[in-house]
């Protein structure tokens, strides 16, 4: 998800691939440290990519699209094996 979302602003499309390794990183520290990242993982990117001349607020916005991506991703493949996985166990 990481990935796809670098293309997703126009921004971040060009970023080099020594910023996009440092904020992988530091966002999956921040979500380990803080509960699952709400709010800090937006910050923290958009403070990170900073540094490596992307605008604030581009930042800002990068930090909520994956963040949100990844919960959603999470979320409905949860889902789906809490549901399937009773019924392909059942089946055995």
């Amino acid at each position: 998800m990481f990935y796809v979302m670098i293309f997703a602003l126009p921004e971040t499309s060009g970023i080099s691939i020594p910023a996009i390794l440092t904020a992988f990183v530091v966002g999956s520290l921040t979500i380990a440290f803080t509960n699952g990242g709400f709010g800090s993982y937006p910050f923290f990117t958009a403070a990170l990519l900073l540094l490596f001349d992307v605008p604030e607020t581009a930042g800002t916005a990068f930090g909520w699209l994956v963040w949100t991506s990844q919960t959603v991703a999470v979320i409905i493949l949860g889902g789906l094996s809490f549901l399937l996985l009773p019924a392909l166990n059942k089946a055995k």
